[in-house]
């Protein structure tokens, strides 16, 4: 009867591919148990590091958000806006000073009233996007592409780019 029993586990889940030794054998230090079927892992590795690239990319656009599409688009969405109300504030004054003179119809003058109105509501709407855009590149955002990273990370360190399915006696027994 053995005087002491150690249980070896596997570096990772998975089948056993092949048994080099029996229950009850006597083995050598360094002697080959057992060995595991790599495909699992073989199929996970890439996938963790797809995981990790993708994490990395997602806190290198938190970095860079002020710079990034998002709030570039914003912006010029907020620079449309206002261009357009001016635009049309100018042309309303214009047609205030003709309407005044009785050379436009009041209904022409309404109509740009209306549209400058609309547009003040445009301006305030892209201003409005353009603080929600910003600030989606700071506090919880950053702090949750941080942890997906840590996360990805961890699980490419977990599977390991030199594991081998070969499990050896730590001792002779």
């Amino acid at each position: 009867a053995s005087a002491e029993i150690v249980t070896i586990t596997a570096p990772f889940d998975g089948n056993i591919k092949s048994l080099e030794v029996a229950e009850g054998q006597r083995v050598a230090a360094g002697q080959r148990l057992f060995e595991m079927d790599m495909t699992q892992l073989d199929m996970q590795r890439p996938q963790a590091l797809s995981e990790q690239i993708k994490a990395r990319k997602a806190l290198s656009d938190i970095d860079h958000w002020e710079s990034g599409p998002d709030v570039a688009r914003a912006r010029q969405a907020v620079l449309s806006a206002r261009l357009s109300l001016n635009d049309t504030q100018g042309k309303l004054g214009e047609t205030r000073r003709l309407y005044e003179r009785g050379i436009v119809p009041r209904m022409e003058r309404d109509a740009l009233i209306q549209q400058e109105k609309m547009q003040s509501l445009a301006v305030t709407s892209a201003e409005a996007e353009l603080a929600n855009t910003r600030q989606r590149g700071t506090g919880e955002a950053r702090q949750l592409a941080e942890m997906e990273l840590a996360n990805a990370s961890a699980a490419v360190d977990a599977l390991g780019t030199d594991a081998s399915g070969t499990v050896t006696a730590p001792f002779s027994g």
